[in-house]
């Protein structure tokens, strides 16, 4: 079976679910072997997409171990980020296409504490490659950025995310 046909059974599921009245008809739950299967898919789908990406840009990547691609562009001595520190930076979120979704360009830097931040958590786990100082791309694949349904405004579903980061200051609480 091809990867819609298990896509659009999940969406079918997904949404019936919710809307599911008492004594209303059950909907049979999807195997979860099935489920696992699926996501194996997409995950497969989307890291060959992201491959073909770096690929064409004919960008030097790193895959990390959890599954995204980082590259350190400007490695600077300074202090590196760990679990807790109040990070300073500036970002562009952007998709494959160019698209710039989100950017503290120009307006001004964010502040985050790394590890309890509403960040995305490919972002939030790419900071630990990096020190103050730093200036990197990150690439995310739509589970480590906004996943199945994007962010409902800027970021359509399942979208892999690209980042470009500054780290401007790092502090240790």
């Amino acid at each position: 079976m091809n990867l819609s046909y298990y896509f659009f059974i999940i969406l079918v599921v997904l949404g019936s679910s919710c809307n599911q009245k008492k004594g209303s008809p059950k909907t049979t739950p999807i195997d979860k072997n099935t489920l696992i299967e699926v996501n194996k898919l997409l995950v497969e789908k989307d890291k060959d997409q992201i491959k073909s990406y770096i690929g064409f840009k004919n960008w030097e990547m790193n895959e990390a171990p959890l599954g995204f691609w980082y590259f350190i562009l400007k490695d600077e001595t300074g202090t590196k980020i760990k679990n807790g520190d109040h990070v300073t930076l500036q970002y562009t979120e952007s998709l494959t296409d160019g698209t710039i979704c989100k950017s503290s360009i120009g307006i001004n830097p964010i502040t985050i504490r790394v590890g309890y931040s509403e960040i995305t958590r490919g972002l939030d786990e790419g900071l630990y490659f990096l020190s103050e100082g730093d200036s990197a791309r990150i690439i995310l694949p739509p589970f480590f950025a906004y996943g199945l349904p994007g962010d409902g405004s800027y970021i359509p579903p399942r979208s892999v995310i690209i980042y470009q980061v500054k780290v401007l200051d790092v502090k240790h609480p």
